[in-house]
């Protein structure tokens, strides 16, 4: 039994894991920088304990916290650097998903598709954008190269589109995945 062939599949875009850990090294010390400057000038501010006076004065809730010594600009950090890796995440999974909605985009290629029209479908992709789309347009593409090939029969042609899928798959994971 022959293998199918194996190509490679079709550009995806992928993050730079360089700049991924640029921003994660980053990110920890600028929000414990931000956490101590909250902690020192906002919390630590004469006008939150009474007649100003820091170490004598009673305290209002910021004063409070100030009081709270040393841990509080580490977990003031902590709450930091959830917010921005959230937000992060949250941009990074709405940009995998793609400019429209995931569902309809879906519906458009299988019409597409059972109309027989693969340069719909194409074009669908190309409109859309995002992971999801990259990896139906990479099979698209590997579809198209089947097509053309004589020599195989239909489970070698099978076996080899969802060999691509499976490889454009892991191309776009690494992004939506990172820790």
């Amino acid at each position: 039994m022959a293998n199918a062939p194996t190509k490679p599949t079709s550009p995806v875009k992928k993050e730079s894991s360089s700049a991924s850990g640029m921003f994660a090294t980053l990110t920890i010390p600028i929000c414990l920088l931000v956490a101590i400057l909250i902690f020192i000038f906002i919390l630590g501010d004469s006008s939150h304990f009474e007649g100003g006076d820091v170490e004598k004065g009673t305290p209002d809730i910021y004063g409070t916290i100030h009081r709270g010594g040393f841990l509080v600009p580490l977990i003031m950090s902590y709450l930091l650097i959830v917010i921005v890796f959230s937000i992060e995440r949250f941009v990074v999974i709405g940009k995998a998903s793609g400019t429209g909605n995931v569902d309809a985009f879906v519906r458009k290629v299988q019409a597409a598709l059972n109309a027989g029209n693969i340069e719909a479908a194409n074009a669908e992709c190309d409109k859309q954008k995002g992971s999801v789309a990259n990896v139906i347009k990479s099979a698209l593409k590997k579809y198209r190269e089947m097509e053309l090939e004589p020599a195989l029969d239909v489970d070698q042609k099978t076996l080899a589109i969802q060999k691509d899928i499976e490889e454009a798959t892991s191309l776009e994971m690494p992004m939506l995945s990172k820790t």
